[in-house]
């Protein structure tokens, strides 16, 4: 089968891959694209030179981004001189008289060309370069080569035969020879507004350069978009602001606002790569609100594409916009609305306002982008899109006056009750908190009771202590002194003078001199003082 290649692309900028799976290039490299169904991201063969490696070598394979690329021009237009067939996977096969476009011939042995859509190689010696003043067979305009209005005319149809407007032809083709030499790109930072969302705005960037313009939005990181210049269709300018349109598969509306320095430095970029298109049909602006460009494209009229096409140096016609002033008296009176979403005033000429807000629209016909309304005392413009029209009859009126004014009673009503349930909670608060610091008092002050309770008693106590500590223990009686006499234990050891007081089990009670009493076991006692014992007692 013939090389996977979808297209071959050169590279209209440098890119660093941001991860592993993407690959850098450098401005004007070669790019094999393997796989574009991705509309924003191509996986793609990085061409690597032959002084830059080995001859063959493959470079390296992964996503770019596709706005960073564009198709590559072939270099030349050949014909085949013999039938070929393919003796591998990366030929092509062909019939003697068809037409391929080149796109490579490194080797000078086998060329890189693309037939019917499908690329390949094809031996060098089997086909020649071909001119179009030669045969009536369709070809690719090749770089640097002036194309007359004759020169569309006669390339006009495709290989199977199909019309093409050759008019249509010939624009594209001037307009690629006008944009394929250098220029410059500018870049502007402008904020877009968004009508279909109550975000206010979104900060990017615009760049213009030669016949390409590009946006890149910072706020929601979406890839950088590109158009073609001659997919303009519509712009506005006015002060700060400027609004663009494009048309076609890639379709798009922007709302810009800027500096009044930078809307005035797009404008005159955007005339100027107008002007490289050379097309009969631009239509400038003057700066109004209600001026527009309009850019045909491939609707331009017959006569006009045809007197172009013999005018070699011709200026690009630039029609004035004469907007007509209007008058106050041809305005229609004034319309009820409500604004949508909030909008921050940007210039001296606008209105800052907030969504829900009432307002009364004056002036909805000088412009359909920017309406002049009067908020209260106040007049300004903002974005038509912004604003909702309510009705603008008496009874319309009256009836949102009449809902306004039962909304307001109603807001009055349910601010009454909520502050008199917000009292009703502060009360209620106010007493737990008075009950809560009552009932602190009262543990504070029985604890403090407890305490002093606690302090006199222990205070007694002591003094008790004392009182007793100092009196003098009353004298004890004393034993009859006659009735006395020595007692001793078995061993001799123990001795002491007492008077005997009665015998009770087992147990010798005595009387000391001291007025102590105390009790001596029998079996302790000396034998003089057991039969002292059975003497007294009789036992």
């Amino acid at each position: 089968m013939p090389l996977e290649y979808k297209n071959i692309c050169i590279a209209l900028y440098d890119y660093s891959a941001q991860d592993s799976e993407e690959i850098s290039f450098k401005e004007d490299d070669i790019l094999y694209i393997l796989e574009n169904d991705d509309e924003e991201w191509w996986k793609a063969k990085l061409k690597i030179a032959n002084e830059e490696g080995e001859e063959g070598a493959d470079g390296p394979i992964g996503v770019v981004p596709s706005n960073y690329i564009q198709e590559a021009e072939c270099s030349a237009v050949m014909k085949a001189l013999y039938d070929y067939d393919a003796q591998s996977d990366e030929e092509l096969t062909f019939k003697e008289n068809d037409i391929l476009y080149l796109y490579e011939k490194d080797d000078p042995n086998w060329f890189l060309v693309k037939l019917n859509d499908v690329f390949g190689f094809v031996p060098a010696g089997f086909v020649e370069e071909f001119s179009p003043d030669e045969d009536e067979q369709p070809s690719e305009s090749q770089p640097g080569k002036q194309k007359s209005f004759s020169d569309a005319i006669s390339n006009a149809s495709e290989q199977n035969g199909n019309y093409v407007d050759p008019l249509k032809v010939y624009a594209r083709k001037v307009a690629h020879q006008k944009s394929s030499g250098p220029f410059e790109v500018k870049t502007w930072s402008v904020s877009e507004y968004s009508s279909d969302k109550k975000k206010k705005k979104k900060k990017g960037t615009l760049s213009i350069g030669g016949d390409k313009i590009f946006y890149a939005s910072e706020s929601d990181k979406a890839p950088v978009r590109q158009w073609n210049i001659n997919e303009l269709s519509d712009v506005k300018y006015e002060k700060k602001r400027i609004t663009i349109s494009f048309s076609g598969e890639k379709a798009a509306k922007f709302d810009f606002n800027t500096s009044k320095g930078d809307a005035e430095a797009i404008h005159n970029k955007i005339q100027e790569s107008l002007a490289r298109l050379e097309l009969p049909t631009v239509k400038l602006d003057t700066p109004s609100r209600s001026s527009t460009h309009q850019v045909q494209g491939d609707d331009v009229e017959y006569e006009e594409a045809y007197e172009e096409a013999y005018e070699e140096e011709q200026e690009p016609e630039v029609i004035e916009d004469e907007t007509e002033e209007v008058n106050e008296e041809d305005l229609p009176p004034p319309k009820y609305g409500i604004a949508l979403y909030d909008f921050e005033a940007q210039g001296d000429d606008e209105i800052t306002i907030h969504e829900g807000d009432k307002l009364w629209v004056i002036d909805d016909v000088s412009s359909k982008d920017w309406w002049t309304i009067r908020k209260g005392d106040e007049e300004g413009a903002v974005p038509s899109s912004y604003i909702e029209i309510r009705g603008d009859t008496d009874s319309d009126n009256a009836e949102e006056e009449k809902r306004l004014k039962l909304e307001e009673q109603k807001r009055i009503k349910q601010e009454e009750e909520r502050l008199k349930k917000e009292e009703e909670r502060l009360r209620k608060e106010e007493e737990r908190l008075m009950k809560e610091e009552e009932r602190r008092k009262r543990e504070e002050k029985e604890n403090e009771r407890k305490r002093r309770d606690e302090e006199k008693r222990l205070q007694e106590e002591k003094k008790q202590k004392q009182a007793l500590q100092s009196q003098t223990p009353p004298a004890l009686p004393k034993p009859i002194l006659s009735k006395t006499r020595t007692w001793s234990d078995r061993t001799g050891a123990f001795k002491v003078e007492a008077q005997f007081l009665q015998y009770v089990d087992g147990k010798v009670h005595l009387h000391k001199l001291n007025g102590v009493k105390i009790a001596v076991p029998i079996e302790r006692m000396s034998k003089s003082d057991l039969t002292y014992l059975e003497g007294v007692t009789g036992e």
